[in-house]
């Protein structure tokens, strides 16, 4: 009897250790999913910030771009059809081009625009009113497609940009 009680002492303990055990494994019985959850939460967050960064540098290109334009637009101004005898009247006609044409106009584009690729971008001033005397309207518009980090984030492959300013011809 003693042999018997002994025994099932034993066994009992032993299976109490095994359920303790048991109960230890299972207080985190989740734990793969935790790293599931932080990868989802990983990439989502990463894409957000790709994303915030991408929007800034489009801000950046078309603060730029605008910039750029407003200053060849100051030199259509300035180079109308009573222009100093040093520096060539530009217009009436329409002129177009790209950032990488190797023109005047380019040339004064292109040292705003050092971080873009000049060849996508794009120009065209008119003259409104047909002619470059004094106080005739000038209207730049200036193009450029941004490619974004991401591209399938904003939709497209390239993101066309725009900036246009209208300017009074001084001389």
């Amino acid at each position: 009897m003693i042999r018997e009680d002994t025994y099932l002492r034993a066994h009992s303990m032993r299976f109490k250790r095994r359920l303790r055990r048991n109960e230890q494994s299972n207080i985190h019985p989740r734990g793969g999913v935790a790293a599931v959850e932080g990868a989802i939460v990983l990439s989502v967050f990463l894409l957000v910030l790709f994303g915030m960064l991408d929007l800034g540098l489009l801000l950046l290109d078309y603060n730029t771009l605008c910039e750029a334009t407003r200053r060849l637009a100051r030199a259509a101004i300035v180079h109308g059809q009573m222009a100093a005898p040093a520096q060539t009247v530009w217009g009436p006609a329409v002129v177009s081009g790209t950032a990488a044409d190797g023109t005047d106009y380019a040339t004064t584009l292109g040292k705003e625009l050092a971080t873009f690729n000049l060849s996508a971008v794009n120009y065209s001033i008119q003259w409104p009113a047909g002619t470059n005397r004094p106080d005739d309207p000038v209207q730049v518009t200036v193009t450029y497609r941004y490619p974004p980090i991401i591209p399938y984030l904003l939709g497209s492959q390239t993101v066309p940009i725009q900036a246009v300013s209208n300017m009074s011809v001084q001389h």
